[in-house]
């Protein structure tokens, strides 16, 4: 009964973040979209993040936004992705979450 009931449990949970990413995909894909044929700079890459949620998955599920579309585009488009990934949030990001871990592992 356990086993069933966890099988359950992860299939929902599944189901719901795929969910959940299809819909942020659909929310913040225009916008990059718009941050990329506009005038980019500092201050539209600081409003377009401040958009974002601080839960953990919205900056990995925006964060695998920008890797997808990094292989698609080239030239003047992949620099103004640099200014969105180069975001001082997004270093804060990998230094709670990923430098605890590699403390660890060293």
């Amino acid at each position: 009964m356990f086993l069933l009931g966890y099988t359950f449990w992860t299939r929902v949970q599944n189901k719901y973040w795929n969910s959940y990413r299809r819909k942020f995909r659909d929310s913040y894909g225009p916008k990059i979209f718009a941050f990329l044929e506009g005038n980019a700079g500092q201050s539209e890459a600081d409003a377009l993040i401040n958009k974002l949620n601080r839960a953990t998955r919205d900056i990995s599920f925006f964060l695998a936004m920008l890797k997808e579309m990094i292989e698609i585009v080239k030239g003047e488009e992949r620099e103004k992705l640099n200014i969105l990934i180069e975001h001082p949030r997004f270093i804060d990001f990998f230094q709670k979450n990923c430098f605890p871990v590699l403390k660890g592992i060293s």
